[in-house]
């Protein structure tokens, strides 16, 4: 009996919305066949009073939408800010004066030797510009062996800052973006170009020898590009590379990187990073040939 009662009010409750709905959609109907239909008068006073600036329902192919397809808005300044870590290996040939030392650290055996690194990039974005910067410095010590195969002891310091800009010639958008839910595009390739000040600061002692120092500043000219592939709004696929040369006979880089935005405001990514110098000259009283490479792992804040 009580399952019986049970199974009753179940349905009565379950029965209760379809039927509420049921009469609120005929008594709309109702009301629809009642009302007259709009004037060509009437249509021209409501168009004539509706706000231009508000968004009155899905874009209309063909017309400008107050809100492309993107991230951020095409119309105003948008700021992202990502400290990173580059867990990176150095390799290559060092030179003060005649003094030469060959490196070869990974990034465990710079780890332990490391007295300072502080990295940081930011963007603006408007459009399709976006202004860059890229600061990187490295304070650290570690080994290496001579031309005859004696120990070394390494001393570097190392500040990579980079200042340049981009311009997105080729953005192809969300199908699936709208007004009401503006999508990221799912392709972009950027055009860079800019100048990297590199800072060498260097100190080489073999065995009981006294310690040769020296130092060296030098500008490139650099361009490359960007591109940014999303499988998923909140997921992104960066390849970058840049060449350049100037102060040094020729340097180039390059990164791989994946990006999930998690929050409107943040994102984390990581991959692989590499930068390769050649600024050996003899005339100069520092020189390096080599190469930092590693993973890269940071963390985005938009703004």
């Amino acid at each position: 009996m009580k399952k019986s009662y049970l199974g009753a009010v179940c349905a009565a409750l379950l029965l209760f919305p379809i039927t509420a709905v049921a009469q609120q959609n005929s008594s709309s109907t109702t009301r629809a066949k009642e009302t007259s239909p709009t004037t060509k008068n009437d249509l021209s006073t409501a168009t004539a009073g509706a706000d231009p600036k508000r968004d009155n329902g899905p874009a209309v192919p063909g017309k400008a939408s107050p809100r492309p397809q993107g991230d951020t808005d095409p119309e105003k300044w948008s700021f992202e800010v990502s400290p990173y870590i580059w867990a990176a290996a150095l390799k290559g040939d060092l030179r003060v004066r005649n003094t030469t030392a060959n490196v070869d650290a990974s990034f465990s055996d710079i780890f332990h030797n490391l007295d300072f690194s502080f990295a940081t990039a930011a963007e603006a974005i408007k459009g399709k510009w976006r202004v860059l910067i890229d600061e990187n410095y490295i304070n650290l010590g570690t080994t290496g062996t001579g031309p005859l195969g004696e120990t070394t002891d390494v001393q570097p310091t190392l500040n990579f800052f980079e200042g340049g800009a981009s311009y997105a010639p080729v953005i192809i958008g969300n199908k699936h973006s709208n007004t009401n839910e503006p999508l990221p595009p799912v392709f972009s390739l950027e055009v860079i170009g800019g100048l990297r000040y590199t800072h060498f600061g260097l100190g080489l002692q073999r065995g009981t020898n006294p310690a040769v120092e020296g130092s060296r500043n030098l500008v490139d000219f650099f361009g490359g590009n960007r591109f940014k592939i999303r499988p998923h709004p909140t997921v992104t696929l960066i390849e970058k590379y840049t060449l350049g040369g100037g102060g040094s006979h020729f340097a180039w880089t390059f990164s791989s990187t994946v990006d999930y935005r998690f929050r409107k405001c943040l994102s984390v990514w990581g991959g692989y990073q590499v930068l390769s110098m050649d600024a050996d000259d003899p005339s100069n009283v520092v020189g390096f040939d080599g190469q930092l490479r590693g993973l890269i792992l940071g963390v985005t804040i938009h703004k």
